[in-house]
């Protein structure tokens, strides 16, 4: 799995209350599950209160880009989840960029060449026995992980209805996160005669379609 996000704080201690710091880090976790795919992720977060308003800053950087956003609001708790809002959409963006210009293209050979990527199919089935979900998924390897944001990606390139299964239903993040549950329910029912990972990517385009029948 990809490390946590790393986040750099520079607020003056009475800008934050309590709260203020509970609703910052549900930002982070929504960060941190959107941009999951990438393995170097770093998150600057300034916050300037003035007499009326709290002013946040927001710099999100992953796959060699920057996303800057800046946002208003009477408490700084609104303005997290507003700069949040608009990162989350930057990364979508970024992802299909990176995938449309071949990016998908030269992770997959890499992935082919990692051996530290391939997935532990003794821990996945051992996991998968305890009932142990986010186990098996760190069994599946981050090789895999990607290769299944990649295919998604792909996939939905091509979908007709592409811009209402991300706009009205789910993220990216939330489409690969339906193909490893695919996976984890049918893991006990995969057959022998293919290989493990070229069953899990097997899982991509019934789970889209799923959520396209309830989307679309």
């Amino acid at each position: 799995m990809s490390r946590a996000i790393i986040v750099d704080l520079r607020a003056r201690p009475e800008a934050l209350g309590e709260l203020d710091r509970d609703r910052l880090e549900d930002v982070v976790a929504r960060l941190e599950r959107k941009t999951s795919p990438y393995e170097k992720r770093r998150l600057h977060v300034d916050v300037q209160r003035t007499r009326d308003a709290c002013e946040v800053r927001m710099v999100l950087a992953v796959a060699k880009r920057r996303g800057v956003v800046s946002e208003s609001a009477p408490a700084a708790g609104v303005a997290f989840h507003r700069c949040a809002d608009s990162l989350e959409r930057w990364i979508e963006h970024v992802f299909k960029e990176r995938t449309h210009s071949g990016h998908g293209e030269r992770v997959r050979r890499r992935i082919g060449k990692e051996e530290a990527a391939l997935p532990d199919r003794e821990a996945a089935r051992g996991a998968r026995r305890r009932g142990d979900h986010e186990a098996f998924v760190d069994a599946l390897g981050l090789g895999v992980e990607e290769a299944v944001a990649c295919a998604v990606a792909r996939r939905l390139k091509f979908h007709p209805d592409a811009d209402a299964l991300l706009d009205e239903a789910f993220s990216l993040r939330d489409l690969v996160d339906r193909v490893l549950r695919r996976a984890w329910e049918g893991f006990e029912l995969r057959p022998e005669n293919v290989s493990f990972r070229e069953w899990v990517l097997g899982q991509v385009d019934p789970a889209i379609e799923e959520v396209a029948r309830v989307a679309v």
